[in-house]
């Protein structure tokens, strides 16, 4: 893996385009929450049987893969 240096360039208060600056922002609002995160957030760490899973998201599931 290597690592690419990006040149900044420094544009002036004329060349300013608010629309690209505002695609290309992050936030993590993970970080700004003073909150713990809800316990009935799915986080992706459990691992849940299939069969177990709310029958809507099967339904979804086998609906999307059914071509594959």
């Amino acid at each position: 893996m290597t690592v690419e240096l990006i040149e900044k360039k420094d544009i002036g208060i004329e060349n300013f385009d608010l629309k690209s600056m505002v695609s290309q922002i992050f936030i993590p609002f993970s970080d700004i929450s003073s909150q713990p995160p809800d316990d009935y957030i799915y986080s992706g760490g459990e691992k849940i049987p299939f069969r177990e899973r709310h029958p809507i998201f099967q339904a979804l599931i086998l609906v999307e893969f059914e071509n594959c």
